[in-house]
């Protein structure tokens, strides 16, 4: 029994390090968030090709391809009616996360220090268009199983291009739990 409780300790201990990163900019142990904000581009869900990345996964910061990861929070495409578009995973996945959404801002990308916390569209297409801010609340995190944390970041629309069906944009994404900060380079 001894034996099995030395096993366990290290284990407990390491969640417990690891969900002090969780919470609101009031806990001791946070990430910092970027300095500088990342460039990703991602191709248009419904006309590209399946072996370009097609959506963004908010928690890892990366652009993942549909077929192959689950774990994504918004693809990118050309709507007939709308124009360019992104659209969450609510809009897919009837029972998905209902929290996750986006929102188009009306401040400029430096200017989004803090996420919202409310009025994010969730299972509608957002249209965007060069020059356009919005700000993502991602899917719910099973990291942690039980407690589940969601991650907010800020984008910006660099370039659409209509004729090779890409989105380009910046991104700062903080990557602390539930802590809606987006002050590049500010303390968590």
């Amino acid at each position: 029994m001894k034996s099995y409780l030395k096993r366990k300790i290290p284990v407990i201990a390491g969640l417990a390090a690891l969900l002090g990163a969780c919470g609101d900019s009031t806990e001791p142990i946070l990430i910092p968030l970027p300095e500088e904000p990342t460039q990703a581009t991602v191709y248009d869900f419904v006309t590209g090709d399946i072996l370009d990345p097609s959506a963004f996964d908010v928690i890892t910061r990366s652009r993942v391809r549909t077929d192959q990861v689950s774990g994504w929070d918004f693809v990118y495409f050309e709507d007939e009616a709308l124009g360019p578009v992104i659209v969450t995973r609510g809009s897919y996945f009837e029972d998905e996360d209902e929290q996750a959404g986006a929102l188009v801002t009306t401040f400029p990308f430096d200017l989004v220090t803090e996420a919202p916390d409310e009025g994010y569209v969730i299972q509608e297409p957002v249209p965007i268009s060069t020059g356009d801010v919005f700000v993502v609340r991602s899917r719910s995190d099973r990291a942690f199983g039980n407690l589940r944390c969601r991650r907010y970041g800020k984008f910006l629309v660099e370039v659409i291009d209509a004729e090779l069906g890409t989105l380009t944009f910046s991104h700062i994404v903080n990557p602390n739990c539930e802590n809606r900060d987006l002050d590049a380079g500010g303390e968590p």
